[in-house]
């Protein structure tokens, strides 16, 4: 991979940790409304994104190990985020 690539790729991993910081304000705002008390809404936020992180590193890590097209693959699953 060329310098502009590793750039290029550098600065999507960096607006797609954005994105996912974006969701989960966005997420914990709506769960406090909801309960009424922070305290319980980030628990459930933490613990529902803790277990997506757990979850999704466990299927797709051996997708990926297995796949010359890692990138392709992390792209298509960004789009599906969005």
């Amino acid at each position: 991979m060329k310098f502009t690539e590793q750039k290029a790729v550098s600065t999507l991993f960096i607006f797609s940790g954005a994105a996912g910081l974006l969701y989960q304000i966005m997420w914990f705002k709506e769960l406090s409304y909801f309960l009424g008390n922070s305290t319980y809404a980030q628990s459930i936020l933490l613990a529902t994104y803790m277990g997506g992180l757990a979850i999704g590193a466990w299927y797709w890590g051996r997708k990926i190990d297995s796949s010359s097209k890692a990138l392709k693959i992390f792209a298509w699953l960004e789009i599906g985020i969005a």
